[in-house]
């Protein structure tokens, strides 16, 4: 039901004071490995996985703290429907930079597919706290809250959504609107 992450190209959670690693303080892909990360973000635009996975295999196994390599590598495995690689990249990067709104909201998204709702929702609920103003994230929210029963909950999420400037994509399925 939820969008393909394609597209989108705190009491459960611990106070992060110290991040893992100072990701903002590194270049976001380290020129020595921009043409391997250029020619994965193709393969992955053509549709070439296996290539798109091979290449950021690469830029990882050079820089294992790289939250673009593991961020993108999760996207492509969730694309191919390898949902356990995709979650165990998404907790890779969730882990390397604890503040980074996308890797928390990728990693619901996969807990979704999973069938974990729980666990998607407290990610999605981190992506929200790190980032309030994503209208991707509070659409993301009301479905799930709608499925868990919290249809107030869902019904405000996807309020704020519209507000935050949300327009779902023509014949979109997790359109929450016309739930309420």
């Amino acid at each position: 039901m939820l969008c393909v992450l394609a597209c989108m190209l705190g009491a459960a959670f611990p106070a992060y004071a110290e991040e893992a690693v100072d990701v903002a303080s590194k270049p976001r892909v380290p020129v020595d490995v921009r043409s391997v990360a250029s020619r994965a973000s193709l393969d992955f635009a053509e549709g070439n996985f296996s290539a798109a996975v091979r290449g950021y295999r690469e830029i990882i196994k050079k820089y294992p703290d790289s939250l673009y390599g593991w961020s993108n590598l999760s996207v492509v495995y969730y694309q191919m429907k390898k949902l356990p690689e995709a979650l165990y990249s998404a907790k890779k990067a969730t882990e390397i930079s604890p503040r980074d709104a996308f890797s928390w909201s990728l990693l619901g998204i996969i807990y979704y597919q999973m069938k974990e709702p729980v666990k998607a929702t407290k990610a999605l609920e981190r992506a929200k706290q790190l980032d309030p103003a994503n209208p991707k994230t509070r659409d993301y929210l009301s479905i799930l809250y709608y499925e868990r029963g919290f249809k107030k909950k869902a019904k405000q999420e996807m309020a704020k959504a519209k507000e935050l400037g949300y327009q779902p994509s023509l014949g979109r399925s997790s359109d929450t609107s016309n739930m309420f």
